[in-house]
């Protein structure tokens, strides 16, 4: 309906230093040291913000050629290695867009529109890079007043997505296949399209997998860890990153291994359903409120509980938040015995790659390809031959 408005009004004004409403600085290395110190929060990224901006209390309108009003409000937050936003009231009606984007137009995200509306009334968008954030409502007269926009929440990002590394140099890119000496990888091509990085109300974030029914009619569930704290509170709030990978296979224990990827996170769902959790084998679903679009190429894995142990494990993860790995034990896994009820599935010691914070939830295949568990933590890293534990799903739905 907007025709050329499809997009963020650069060409309507330009954003002026002087335009930015300024939150007051913080101390990212502080903030670091802080959540460093504490397990429960060692993969917190941002810090957030309390903000309260309507078009209705803050920002400008403008009007243009076309009969379509343009509200913008400029937000700074000093020092943010990125920023995201969390809107607590959000409706938009008939030919209303919603525009995100920084100073330098470099990262748009947009146009959110009526379709993005839920019940929960509320969005809560990806990271943009950068301390500066422009956010851009565009509508017709007749549309305005039926658009509900509040913003309250602005995470500051003091660890710094795309700054420095956060994964270790043993792990192996997705993109990775023959040509690079991993053949092994090019079987997975399939079940690698299932797994997400994800955040909670723009903050805490981990690794969780698309997982097919026995309907099999594309439902978008999510598997992850109950330890990554989704619940019926702020299941609206979280963002899953799809095919956020490296563009090039990165040798294992190089220097580029351990280095800065180039991945994306501009392929994204945002807002879920709380569907089910049990604490006994770290196991949570949830179901996304919006279907994924096709062009990102989902994949919707498959599951197994039989009772038998695994000939192999394959596990594929966002370790350190980071870029897509997959990591391999090319031996039989095996069943850890909590009482006297096997609830967990132990991966002895990783062949190739390993786990990291920020693999939790993520999805553990059989030689099936088929999910047999999710992450629930161990010890195993570079630098060692231990193990990791996962919650067995063949446990996971009993009770």
């Amino acid at each position: 309906a907007f025709g050329q408005h499809q997009r963020p009004s650069k060409d309507v004004r330009a954003i002026q230093a002087s335009d930015f409403e300024v939150l007051p600085k913080l101390d990212n290395t502080s903030l670091l040291s802080m959540y460093q110190a504490d397990k429960s929060t060692q993969n917190r990224f941002a810090e957030a913000r309390d903000v309260y901006i309507t078009p209705e209390t803050t920002g400008t309108w403008e009007s243009t050629k076309e009969d379509v009003l343009v509200w913008r409000k400029a937000i700074k937050s000093p020092g943010a290695l990125s920023l995201n936003l969390g809107f607590t009231q959000f409706k938009l009606k008939g030919s209303a867009k919603l525009f995100i984007y920084n100073s330098d137009y470099s990262e748009v995200i947009g146009p959110f529109s009526e379709l993005d509306n839920d019940a929960h009334m509320q969005l809560w968008t990806p990271i943009i890079l950068g301390d500066e954030i422009i956010i851009e409502l565009q509508v017709k007269e007749e549309d305005k007043e039926d658009a509900v926009l509040e913003l309250s929440r602005v995470n500051h990002d003091f660890k710094g997505f795309n700054v420095k590394s956060l994964s270790q140099s043993c792990n192996l890119d997705v993109i990775c296949g023959a040509a690079d000496g991993f053949e092994d990888v090019d079987n997975y091509r399939d079940i690698i399209r299932s797994v997400g990085a994800y955040s909670i109300m723009g903050q805490d974030a981990c690794t969780g997998a698309l997982i097919n029914n026995t309907r099999q009619d594309c439902s978008p569930y999510f598997l992850t860890a109950a330890h990554c704290q989704i619940n019926g509170t702020n299941d609206a709030s979280i963002t899953v990153y799809w095919n956020f990978e490296n563009s090039t296979c990165r040798e294992p224990f190089s220097p580029q291994s351990e280095g800065l990827g180039d991945g994306l996170r501009n392929q994204f769902n945002t807002g879920a359903i709380f569907r089910a959790s049990q604490e006994r084998t770290d196991f949570t679903l949830i179901e996304l409120d919006d279907p994924i679009n096709p062009e990102f190429n989902p994949y919707m894995a498959g599951w197994s509980r039989a009772q038998e142990e695994p000939t192999m494990g394959v596990c594929i993860h966002h370790p350190g938040l980071e870029e897509k790995r997959i990591s391999f034990d090319y031996d039989p896994l095996s069943f850890d015995e909590i009482g006297f009820d096997f609830t967990y599935i132990l991966v002895n010691d990783w062949d190739v790659g390993s786990t990291e914070s920020g693999s939790s939830g993520s999805p553990l295949f059989n030689q099936n390809k088929h999910i047999v568990g999710q992450l629930k933590g161990g010890d195993a890293n570079c630098n060692n031959n231990l193990s990791d534990t996962y919650g067995w799903f063949g446990k996971s739905w009993d009770g």
